[in-house]
């Protein structure tokens, strides 16, 4: 069972700004191998939107986390990003890999401050923590047990007068006897 957490979404300024408002923090990474369970239990299935937009000067939402619960209790769980704040220009922390469940976890990107442009940060990735957001070009999970550019559980850019969304995460299960993260990607 895996769990990419949403990210943060970006601040927004106001009208004038010289400097871009702050991006949102990339969503942790987690995941499980070997969890057992039983045919015909019911598991819930937890994929939050990213962090809302910050709307003309204040800051973007912090986002959810994602995961995989039997009743109240987490089987496997990433933390969501944090939304840039507007206030202090400083862009929003990746999700926080100690603050998951699972047995590998990998914490997301932290959203770029205030400056020219902003990017929000990368998701946490099977092999390593998120990139900052500092460029366009970088690394998110997929779904398919790869690091790639498909941008899941991205936070959202920081704006002038309006922001982007953090970017929805997303939810992998395998089954079967010899499957395992982070490859053997056939069920998802």
């Amino acid at each position: 069972l895996g769990g990419l957490a949403s990210g943060g979404g970006g601040a927004s300024g106001a009208e004038g700004d010289t400097n871009e408002s702050p991006a949102g923090g990339g969503g942790a990474l987690s995941y499980a191998n070997g969890i057992a369970v039983t045919p015909g239990e019911t598991l819930e299935v937890v994929v939050p939107l990213g962090g809302a937009a910050g709307y003309i000067m204040s800051s973007g939402g912090p986002a959810g986390d994602a995961g995989i619960k039997r009743g109240a209790t987490w089987l496997v769980m990433a933390k969501g990003g944090g939304g840039g704040v507007w206030s202090s220009g400083i862009g929003g922390a990746g999700g926080v890999a100690a603050g998951g469940v699972g047995d590998v976890r990998w914490s997301g990107g932290k959203g770029m401050d205030a400056t020219n442009f902003t990017y929000g940060g990368w998701s946490g990735r099977y092999t390593a923590n998120g990139l900052p957001g500092i460029n366009s070009s970088g690394l998110s999970a997929s779904l398919f047990g790869a690091d790639s550019g498909t941008g899941l559980g991205r936070g959202g850019a920081g704006g002038r007068t309006s922001a982007s969304p953090g970017v929805v995460g997303g939810i992998r299960i395998m089954w079967g006897a010899g499957r395992s993260f982070p490859g053997n990607a056939a069920d998802v």
